[in-house]
C-alpha cells in the first residue's frame, strides 16, 4: 500500500487528540501502581506517554478511523475497504467501431493513512501508485489516483506497460464510484470507470 492525501481535517486534528489521550493515559497508569505500591521488575518497562502515544495511533490507523459512535465515523475519510465490481467504457474501438467495455474486479486496500487499489481485467492488472481522498468539503470531492497497468502474459500484442490516472465520485451511500480514467504516453485512451460494492471481504477474482 501507499499513502494517500486526503483534505479531511482529522489528520490534523487526531495526532492532538492522540497526544493528550497518552499524557492522561500515562499519568493514570503511574498514580495506579502508586496507590498499590507495586513497582514494576527492572527489566519491565512500563508504557510512557509515547509508547501509549504509538499504541493509539496504531490502533487508529489500522481500526479506530473507521469505528463509529452512534451515527458519528471518527473519521471523514470514506471507508473504501473490500470488493468491488469494476465496468470501464474506453475510447478503443473495436473490430465493429464500437467503445470497448470491459469488466473486472477491484480490491481496495484502506487504512487511515495508506492505499491500494487493485483492478484485475481479464487481459491485465492495474495498481494504484499514488492518491488522495477527498471529502465533500472539496471541489475535487472523490478518489483521485495514478496507476501502473501490466498486461497478463495472455494479452494481445498491442498491450504494453502504461500509467494513468483516475478520478472518480462517491455516491452519499458509498457504494457507487463513478467517474473518468485517462492513460498516459504510450496507450492514449480515455474513458469512464464505474465500480459497484461487492463486499468488505477482499474475494478472489
Amino acid at each position: 500500500m501507499h499513502a494517500y492525501a486526503t483534505d479531511a481535517t482529522d489528520r490534523k486534528v487526531v495526532p492532538t487528540v492522540l497526544a493528550v489521550v497518552s499524557v492522561g493515559l500515562a499519568f493514570a497508569l503511574s498514580k495506579t501502581l502508586s496507590l498499590l505500591g507495586y513497582q514494576p521488575p527492572w527489566y519491565v518497562d512500563t508504557p510512557s506517554v509515547m509508547g501509549f502515544y504509538g499504541l493509539l495511533y496504531v490502533w487508529f490507523d489500522k481500526i479506530g478511523w473507521r469505528c463509529r459512535i452512534k451515527s458519528a465515523q471518527l473519521s471523514r475519510i470514506p471507508d473504501l475497504r473490500g470488493t468491488w465490481r469494476a465496468t470501464l467504457k474506453s475510447s478503443y474501438k473495436d473490430a465493429a467501431g464500437q467503445p470497448t467495455v470491459v469488466e473486472g474486479v477491484v480490491h481496495i486496500r484502506q487504512t487511515w493513512t495508506r492505499l491500494s487499489i487493485r483492478i484485475q481485467f481479464g487481459s491485465s492488472t492495474s495498481c494504484s501508485t499514488m492518491g488522495a481522498i477527498n471529502t465533500e468539503d472539496s471541489p475535487d470531492a472523490g478518489v483521485n489516483y495514478e496507476y501502473l497497468n501490466e498486461p497478463e502474459p495472455h494479452g494481445v500484442d498491442t498491450m504494453s506497460i502504461h500509467r494513468g490516472t483516475s478520478h472518480l465520485r462517491i455516491s452519499i451511500d458509498g457504494r457507487t464510484l463513478v467517474g473518468d480514467y485517462y492513460t498516459g504516453r504510450g496507450r492514449m485512451n480515455f474513458g469512464s470507470l464505474a465500480l459497484n460494492f461487492i463486499s468488505r471481504d477482499l474475494e478472489s477474482t
